[in-house]
């Protein structure tokens, strides 16, 4: 029986989806060396209206790779780091403390 993988490539795509929209309105709309060169104000309307959609898709896709992440580690495969009796002992161990 295979040990379930996750995808590293989801976990990628959701950080740009994250960071790249807000960090090119960014560019355009602020006064940096070359970012006023093009008709940057039409774009950055347009990309002002995308900038929170793709940001909850981003946010979406991450909670859901560390979802599926922390659950095969918990759960899945032969070579199980944390298998979950560990997790409720030292869970108790604290609670005690």
């Amino acid at each position: 029986m295979m040990k379930a993988q996750t995808r590293s490539s989801l976990f990628w795509v959701s950080i740009i989806l994250l960071l790249v929209p807000a960090l090119v309105y960014a560019y355009l709309l602020m006064p940096f060396p070359g970012s006023q060169n093009i008709n940057a104000i039409t774009l950055c309307y347009y990309l002002a209206k995308i900038v929170f959609p793709l940001r909850v898709l981003g946010a979406a896709l991450t909670i859901f790779y560390l979802f599926k992440y922390f659950i095969s580690q918990l759960f899945g495969g032969y070579k199980n780091q944390y298998p979950l009796h560990r997790i409720v002992l030292l869970q108790q161990a604290f609670q005690q403390v």
